[in-house]
Formats: structure tokens, sequence, C-alpha cells
């Protein structure tokens, strides 16, 4: 598989952390980011950190493949929970 990024919120209860934990453990060249401070829309509950964590991700796509887990804060908003899992 090629490079993948799973991104969730830390208080995602429509699609927990042990399911995206499951997914990074299954894809070898993935990377796992838990964003603080979201539920299931990390993408509208903390843009700047999501998008913080894509540039990131786009960057190092160019080096070796990730492995990492990271956790990043963030403070602000909730929004309605849902799974959401980005991969390339």
């Amino acid at each position: 598989t090629g490079p993948t990024l799973i991104l969730c919120g830390r208080e995602d209860r429509a699609c927990p952390i042990h399911r995206h934990t499951l997914m990074h453990e299954l894809m070898p060249h993935g990377e796992l980011v838990i964003v603080e401070g979201a539920g299931h829309l990390p993408v509208l509950e903390q843009p700047k950190v999501t998008n913080g964590a894509l540039r990131r991700w786009l960057t190092a796509c160019r080096s070796p493949p990730l492995t990492a887990v990271r956790s990043v804060a963030g403070s602000g908003r909730r929004g309605r929970e849902n799974c959401h899992a980005a991969d390339r």
C-alpha cells in the first residue's frame, strides 16, 4: 500500500480511536493522527490543527514511509460525531 493518513478526533464516538488504530495496524505505510478537542469531524472542529497535520503528512510523503502515531493538540468547538478516515 502507499502512504496513508488516518485522521480522527480524540472524542469521536461514531468511529472510536480503536477502529482507527486497527486501520493503522493494517496499513504498513500509514500514519495515524489523533486530533485533540475534536469528535467525528476534525476538519470542521479543528480546521487549523487538521490543515497542519495534512500539510505535515503531504510533505512527509516525499520522505521514507511513515509509521508514527501522533496526537495533536487543539482546543475549540465540538461538532457532530461521525466516522472520518482520510486515506490516499
